[in-house]
């Protein structure tokens, strides 16, 4: 079998690194923002990060609901009118699924049960990695044994944990809102010898939930 890093960041939660994330956002609300695209306006903006045209109007100083492509707008307050319902998963690998080397869940070897919180898949190197929801990044970086980490959260209590990314192939930056399906960047180097994959992790309230619901 091979050797890929502890399931579920297993340690880093132990050691509360990874917590502050979920409970205090290391981005705060107000410092959220969204590039424009071509074919964006006020209303599907809006609707897509669950707020207000009339909140993106007072907080951006916008007079009228012109906008324009490269356009940064500020998202205060986003998916504050978003429910669990207005979220639809799709599988964070842009091209196709990998094999399974850990699966969600509790894993029998012998007389010991490890407990999985997450699923790490085989993906090669360089494979890209797309947004499996409408999201916010709220942290990226290097975690000491887990490699360059990204966090995304949801809304509704919902966040993904996903890695490791190549640190030099990364195309979004904390505070960014993300689009389902907008590329993040290029699967990394495996942290330690074996096969490369790509950890995905589904968390609810700061809980390990099964990401199956991603997978499809």
């Amino acid at each position: 079998m091979p050797h890929t890093p502890r399931s579920g960041l297993v340690a880093l939660l132990a050691l509360g690194l990874l917590i502050p994330f979920f409970a205090t956002p290391t981005i705060a609300d107000d410092d959220v923002w969204y590039e424009v695209r071509q074919g964006d306006y006020l209303s599907r903006i809006a609707d897509r990060f669950g707020t207000t045209i009339a909140d993106l109007k007072r907080d951006n100083k916008l007079t009228t609901d012109l906008i324009h492509p490269e356009q940064r707008l500020l998202v205060a307050r986003p998916f504050n009118r978003s429910s669990p319902n207005d979220i639809f998963w799709r599988h964070p690998y842009a091209d196709d699924t990998g094999e399974t080397l850990h699966s969600f869940g509790d894993q029998r070897n012998g007389n010991v049960t490890t407990r999985h919180s997450s699923v790490n898949m085989a993906y090669p190197r360089g494979a890209r990695v797309v947004a499996p929801a409408h999201g916010i990044v709220r942290y990226l970086g290097e975690q000491d044994g887990y490699g360059h980490l990204m966090i995304l959260d949801h809304g509704s209590g919902y966040a993904t944990v996903l890695g490791p990314f190549d640190d030099h192939n990364v195309y979004v930056q904390s505070g960014q809102l993300v689009s389902r399906g907008d590329g993040l960047g290029l699967t990394g180097a495996p942290v330690e010898t074996g096969r490369p994959y790509l950890h995905i992790e589904l968390r609810r309230d700061n809980k390990a939930v099964d990401p199956a619901r991603l997978m499809r």
